[in-house]
């Protein structure tokens, strides 16, 4: 998941007394995000009596009024739910992170390897809302095996059906981690991260009622990226102020569209929009045509 495999197995009290200095060092502030990088809910990552410290420790600090975190659906319950909202104290919102990545069970399964369907998420989803909990679930701009024409309709068709069941969206722009099979891939020239412009697209194709319950992320991690959206080093820092307007008002700065991209940089990216090249999901789709009904892919 999202540690990639790096690291060692730490002590529960270890992890605790982390937690806990990690909170003791933060200046006043009203949003804190805790995470395993990966998942709060799997007792294998994290035990409960960590789980619980670990939010206990935010109850001392009156400023905090907002906490969020993620993992994987299947981990979420009501129990658990219900144990982090008592011990995080009241007055306080949690916020929970689910990674849908696509609602194409194909692009999700497949090409991303989650291993998890939808029904998982509208479980996980069900369960928040009962409680309070807010849910915000994330929607992979182009990953591996698709084309940059197809990442862009499937993400402006999976915010449309996250939005069905989820508070936010956020579109995040797929990024190369070293060590990884999309690092693989991209080293070997079978991957390119998205457009930069390609991000700026599916939110020209959403309705500003859905825009304003999304954000745009992807160029920034606490892990060393080797290749992150593209734009060349002119039109990038455009389109970089550009999502970071967007991300604060919900609002498209269109005064600022016409010059988000040189031409060069448009040239090549309308290219690889409209590239009718074999892709794995074009290949993977012609292919279901032909299986028999019960074991058909859900595209």
């Amino acid at each position: 998941m999202c540690n990639y495999g790096f690291g060692h197995d730490v002590q529960d009290s270890s992890l605790t007394k982390q937690a806990e200095g990690a909170l003791r060092r933060l200046p006043e502030c009203r949003h804190v995000h805790l995470t395993p990088l990966g998942s709060m809910f799997d007792d294998c990552e994290l035990g409960p009596d960590v789980r619980q410290a670990i939010f206990e420790a935010v109850s001392a600090h009156r400023c905090i009024r907002t906490v969020s975190t993620e993992s994987r659906p299947e981990f979420v319950t009501s129990e658990k739910l219900e144990c982090v909202l008592s011990s995080m104290g009241a007055g306080r919102t949690l916020e929970l992170g689910l990674g849908y990545e696509s609602a194409s069970e194909l692009v999700r399964n497949s090409f991303v390897n989650k291993g998890v369907g939808r029904a998982a998420f509208l479980r996980a989803a069900a369960v928040c809302a009962e409680l309070g909990v807010t849910v915000t679930t994330h929607v992979l701009l182009k990953p591996p095996f698709m084309g940059e024409g197809e990442a862009v309709e499937d993400a402006v068709d999976s915010v449309r059906e996250a939005l069905e069941w989820a508070d936010e969206v956020v579109l995040m722009m797929c990024n190369v981690k070293p060590f990884t099979v999309l690092g693989w891939l991209w080293q070997h020239g079978f991957y390119e991260p998205p457009w930069l412009m390609s991000a700026v697209l599916v939110l020209q194709r959403l309705r500003a009622e859905e825009r304003r319950r999304m954000f745009v992320y992807g160029l920034q991690s606490g892990i060393r990226m080797a290749a992150s959206a593209r734009g060349c080093g002119d039109c990038r820092p455009q389109a970089v102020t550009a999502l970071s307007r967007f991300n604060q008002s919900g609002v498209l700065p269109l005064t600022m569209l016409a010059r988000l991209c040189c031409p060069d940089c448009r040239k090549a990216w309308e290219n690889d929009l409209e590239s009718r090249a074999e892709t794995g999901y074009a290949l993977m789709r012609t292919a279901c045509r032909f299986l028999p009904p019960n074991e058909l892919c859900t595209l």
